[in-house]
């Protein structure tokens, strides 16, 4: 894929990412410095993230804080993180976020439901990567991964076994 084509991909998926949520994990006040074996590529943090945030959700006043990271070159991955306010604000989020998907009003579908280590962790397909939006506290993760690194990149980031996560094949 060419340098042109995949920032192209990133950038429509950050655009379409945070017009649908995004979120954050407890403990993650900042971007590992490794995924799945990827190097950190690019931070987005701090006001710049928040208020990109809050422009594409259409300032949610719940969400606190957010960040963006990218992470490798081919394969790679981004992880898109918004904190809220409590738990109850974060599975709101999830929920009008998994309702969208599923209404078809994103790039993404196929929205199912997985339970990993007492967490409900949302797989998704589409724009060539596999996507999972989970919630940890009040915090809300989306990680948008190439299909090779799916898997070890949500087991690295539940701190689970990537056996309980499984192989995940792309399904578009």
């Amino acid at each position: 894929m060419s340098k042109r084509r995949r920032a192209v991909r990133r950038l429509a998926s950050a655009v379409a990412l945070f017009a649908l949520g995004c979120g954050s994990s407890p403990g993650l006040d900042r971007a590992p410095q490794r995924v799945a074996g990827l190097r950190l590529h690019h931070e987005v943090s701090g006001d710049r993230a928040l208020t990109a945030v809050r422009q594409f959700y259409g300032d949610i006043s719940y969400v606190v804080r957010g960040w963006t990271a990218h992470y490798g070159d081919a394969p790679s991955l981004i992880l898109y993180v918004a904190t809220t306010g409590d738990p109850a604000a974060a599975s709101d989020l999830i929920t009008g976020t998994v309702d969208r998907v599923a209404a078809g009003a994103t790039p993404y579908r196929d929205p199912s439901p997985l339970r990993l280590d007492g967490s409900t962790v949302y797989r998704m397909a589409g724009q060539e990567q596999i996507h999972f939006l989970f919630r940890l506290g009040a915090d809300v993760v989306w990680l948008s991964a190439d299909p090779e690194v799916a898997s070890t990149a949500l087991a690295n980031l539940l701190g689970v076994a990537e056996t309980a996560v499984g192989a995940e094949k792309p399904t578009g």
